[in-house]
């Protein structure tokens, strides 16, 4: 009893920081669970302990007009479903699922929930949503799975406050516009987006897994694996001010007929514009230490498609992707009437083994776009023969620093191009002595503090691509080689261990989160097997390191679940 006191102290101060008079309905882990069989609201603020499970009957719904807080543990998760899934894969009627949550009250906050089998029935023109959004919403560790609304938007967030995703788990979901964020500030952290599809049944898609019109979003860390589309990329930004960092984009497709004409038709990983340009010459979006791999874009142009909006392309690596025509990693857009609202500074990246099904194979296409820099990249070939351009008067400026090279050296890269070849479990870290070493450039390159593992990104000479891999000079004092990737792990991916062997005694171990925090570190090593209890880690991408103060090794691991 103390403890749901000092929880709900807590909220007080935490979701509402005020003194006015308000009322709690608290639901309890004793009364669980909780049978939901049609449309209810509450307008009190709603605290929920951790283990309870609502229970939902197709027209089951609850709006939340008070705050929320959900506080969920490893342990006691908070559960949101159907009471039955009989008849779910039936478009036409409600029975399967339920209708749907919305949070209308001031905060809400979700720490370890489950919500599943949130399911509305195909509608041609109703506009209708599974979670729909007014508060400032947190989701914290939680796992969303087995939802679908059929030509509507499931996760609809529409208000000017606040919504941010860290470390939660989002797959197998179907809608048209997976998750959308309006007006507010959006941030997605660490999170794992796979298998789910964007799509819809009317003439022109332009869909997407998140779909960003906001004042300012953030999207770092995350995984996007096997999401399929009939339109467009898997993030979608409309509203500038974004910052999209150190995230691995693989294995994703769209589906769509092939090679539409207009704005938006192009770019699997992400597509960029600005639907209200500012005309200024600040930057819209900054895309950096991004890995993108074995994509495959059916509906037109690029892996990144750019259209009327001001980007810094930098540090990323753009592997064996497969587009339908035009610009194999990057396709730059301006419709001729305002061509100075588009601007490409494309810096530092790797360009390699990406394909074309048409005959024009080279790596960036650009339409009608006059402000392009392409510096200290590297391509397959001479950098006037890997641009395709349309309408175009300007060729691209500083050319000359870019290198042409098909043999990269990544430590194990997928054997091919395309969807056929799954990159999971591949590694696009550089090999030492490869040609993208030291061939970087830091002058207006926006580097990031650590690489896509959470290396310090600069040590000497920044180097090309997502990874910074690269030697440290020796210094008067001490030298400490760098034996880069050869750290053995296993299971790799892992979910509840991690094993680490042929370790160095008196050496330090230290394991970093994407961003480069600590999140365990063992000092003076003394067994030459170290099991890590990975349990608590967040799935995503993590980087080991052991020092023994003379050589560094590492590796990359993947917390899978």
């Amino acid at each position: 009893m103390k403890t749901l006191y000092t929880k709900l102290a807590l909220l007080f101060i935490l979701l509402f920081q005020s003194f006015a008079s308000f009322a709690v309905e608290v639901f309890t882990v004793q009364n669980s669970p909780y049978t939901i069989t049609s449309a209810i609201s509450f307008y009190d603020s709603v605290y929920i302990e951790p283990g309870v499970v609502f229970l939902f009957s197709p027209a089951g719904k609850i709006s939340f007009h008070g705050s929320v807080f959900a506080d969920g543990s490893p342990d006691g998760l908070i559960t949101f479903k159907a009471a039955d899934t009989t008849g779910w894969s039936s478009t036409q009627t409600q029975n399967g699922g339920w209708t749907g949550l919305e949070f209308k009250g001031v905060n809400a906050k979700l720490n370890y929930c489950i919500i599943r089998d949130i399911k509305n029935q195909y509608n041609q023109s109703g506009v209708t949503y599974g979670i729909f959004v007014e508060s400032k919403m947190v989701m914290n560790n939680c796992k969303i799975y087995h939802n679908n609304c059929n030509n509507q938007r499931f996760i609809f967030q529409n208000s000017a406050r606040n919504f941010e995703m860290k470390y939660c788990e989002f797959y197998e979901n179907r809608a048209t516009y997976l998750i959308t964020t309006n007006f507010s500030e959006a941030t997605f952290k660490n999170c794992n987006f796979h298998h789910n599809t964007a799509d819809n049944y009317n003439a022109f898609p332009v869909y997407s897994v998140l779909n960003c019109d906001s004042r300012k979003t953030t999207i770092i860390g995350n995984t996007f694996y096997k999401n399929q589309s009939t339109g467009n990329a898997v993030i979608a930004c409309t509203g500038g001010n974004g910052l999209i960092e150190g995230n691995r984009i693989i294995n994703n497709s769209n589906t769509g007929a092939s090679q539409q004409c207009g704005s938006g038709d192009g770019g699997i990983a992400m597509f960029l514009t600005v639907f209200s340009n500012n005309h200024s010459d600040t930057l819209d979006y900054i895309v950096r230490n991004n890995v993108m791999a074995n994509n495959y874009n059916r509906n037109g142009h690029g892996i990144v498609y750019i259209a009327h909006a001001k980007v810094a392309f930098n540090n990323n690596t753009v592997a064996n992707n497969l587009v339908s025509v035009d610009g194999t990693g990057l396709f730059v857009f301006s419709n001729g009437l305002t061509p100075s609202y588009t601007k490409l500074i494309a810096k530092n990246n790797i360009f390699s083994g990406n394909a074309s099904e048409s005959i024009t194979q080279q790596s960036i296409g650009l339409w009608n776009t006059n402000s392009v820099k392409l510096e200290n990249n590297c391509f397959k070939a001479a950098v006037a023969n890997e641009i395709y351009t349309t309408f175009v008067t300007v060729f691209p400026s500083d050319t000359a620093n870019n290198i042409a090279s098909n043999a990269i050296g990544f430590i194990n890269p997928t054997a091919g191009f395309g969807l056929g070849y799954d990159a999971n479990n591949t590694n696009f870290a550089l090999q030492d002595h490869t040609i993208c070493i030291n061939k970087g450039t830091l002058a207006g390159s926006n580097a990031a503090t650590y690489d896509y593992v959470g290396n310090p990104r600069v040590v000497n000479v920044i180097d090309m691509g997502a990874y910074e891999n690269q030697r440290e000079e020796p210094n008067s004092i001490n030298k400490i080689g760098v034996s880069k990737n050869s750290l053995q792990i296993y299971p790799n991916p892992c979910a509840d261990f991690v094993n680490i062997i042929n370790t160095r005694k008196g050496a330090t171990l230290v394991i970093r989160d994407i961003l480069g925090r600590i999140v365990y570190q063992l000092k003076d090593v003394k067994d030459d097997v170290i099991k890590v209890n990975t349990h608590s880690f967040p799935r995503g991408n993590y980087y080991i390191e052991l020092n023994d103060g003379t050589t560094r090794y590492s590796n990359m691991l993947s917390i899978a679940s």
